[in-house]
């Protein structure tokens, strides 16, 4: 966690989700320069977290939900300095193409669950490694 801290405060970025952080249990973590959600990791695998920058956290509002191990969602709003600003981000990792055929749908129709709602109430940032095959 600190290696990641450090670098991704080298590199002055404001909010960074990762996949396959792998961590045994859901938690919220306060590193040097993030703030840190987690989703709890399955048999080693999976765990979504999102970074948000301690810099800019007091300029958003959010509420983060894990939906899963791969699947997290923060809904709230941003303060532009003159307005609130609806806001969600979603940090999704999806399946690769080894699982089973009705895990993937599953996976989709959550995922499309999801950004549906979010794309209803508020602006939107996902940050996902969907295990896409292109050609």
């Amino acid at each position: 966690m600190h290696e990641l801290d450090a670098i991704f405060a080298k590199e002055a970025y404001d909010i960074v989700g990762v996949q396959e952080g792998r961590l045994s249990s859901s938690q919220r973590l306060d590193t040097e320069h993030y703030e840190v959600t987690t989703a709890a990791a399955v048999r080693g695998n999976f765990g979504n977290q999102l970074w948000i920058a301690k810099r800019i956290s007091r300029s958003l509002h959010l509420e983060v939900n894990e939906l899963s191990s791969t699947l997290l969602v923060a809904h709230g709003h941003a303060w532009d300095g003159t307005a609130r600003v609806p806001l969600a981000i979603i940090v999704a990792h999806g399946p690769n193409a080894k699982a089973p055929a009705e895990d993937i749908d599953s996976y989709f129709a959550d995922l499309d669950e999801v950004l549906a709602d979010a794309q209803a109430n508020a602006k939107v940032i996902m940050l996902a490694d969907l295990n896409a095959t292109v050609g």
